[in-house]
């Protein structure tokens, strides 16, 4: 078999355009720091990319989230605190009205200390957090859930349960 020199000049310039292509697309790729200009480069690689780049989306949402529950977790945590010391205050304050020797006065005395106390506790239950939801309404978050009464208080939020996907 014979191989003429036009087949050898037409393979080895072949050659050199192939070199030439490689050596373009290598530039680009040190040029702009990308392994995959495009997704015909490395069609695998460019699905892998894209899976890697929904994930890294997916945990920013997850962190973000889980920051606002820990907010709101120690917005809870304190303003349940307060309502921990605010009952425990108004327990000693009725065990100290039950001594007979007190007069009508000093009981109504503890009697407005008292109706100040449920005040405070209707207050802490109006709590609202940083975005000015209130913490206890469920998800009518813009309702104030606790309205005074004469008689005490009418919860006016619903029993929904706001939940958080953390993970």
């Amino acid at each position: 078999m014979r191989i003429s020199t036009n087949t050898i000049y037409q393979s080895g310039i072949a050659r050199i355009s192939n070199l030439q292509s490689d050596q373009a697309k290598l530039s680009e790729q040190i040029s702009t720091g990308r392994r995959i200009s495009s997704p015909s480069d490395d069609p695998v690689a460019a699905a892998r990319a894209l899976e890697i780049s929904s994930a890294q989306s997916s945990n920013k949402k997850f962190a973000d989230t889980r920051q606002t529950a820990q907010l709101k977790l120690n917005t809870l945590e304190s303003n349940l605190t307060s309502v921990t010391n605010l009952l425990v205050s108004a327990q000693s304050s009725l065990v100290s009205a039950g001594n007979a020797t007190l007069s009508d006065t000093e009981r109504g005395f503890i009697g407005s200390e008292l109706k100040r106390s449920l005040d405070a506790l209707i207050g802490l239950a109006n709590t609202q957090d940083a975005s000015g939801n209130y913490l206890y309404a469920g998800y009518k978050t813009s309702t104030m859930p606790f309205v005074a009464t004469p008689t005490g208080a009418n919860y006016a939020g619903d029993s929904n349960q706001q939940l958080l996907q953390v993970e």
